[in-house]
């Protein structure tokens, strides 16, 4: 009897070293997930970063090319104005005219 309770604790023990192992492997391969998804997210983030500065900088180049077609716009009308004046008053009472019309109602 003795000998049989000796082969259940020899028993016991093993089954606890290997639970003792169990459980490393399972923090190891935990840990080794952990990493990956890290590294998979750090990914994804630097994707969204590149193609955030990418809108970002198209943004940027349409205000550039936005505000010099204003420019030029507002250059031409200059022009216009200065070449033909007394047309350009005509124009202004017109749309004057036009604007207080379609207030007044």
């Amino acid at each position: 009897m003795a000998e049989s309770r000796h082969a259940n604790d020899r028993s016991y023990q093993a089954l606890e070293a290997e639970l003792a192992k169990l459980r490393d492997d399972v923090a190891s391969l935990a840990g080794t997930v952990r990493g990956i998804a890290s590294d998979e997210v750090s990914a994804a983030v630097d994707a969204i970063r590149d193609r955030l500065d990418k809108a970002a900088g198209e943004a940027r180049k349409a205000t550039r090319r936005a505000k010099a077609g204003a420019r030029d716009a507002a250059d031409a009308v200059e022009v216009a104005i200065e070449d033909h004046p007394f047309a350009a008053i005509l124009v202004a009472l017109g749309l004057g005219f036009v604007i207080g019309t379609i207030l007044r109602r």
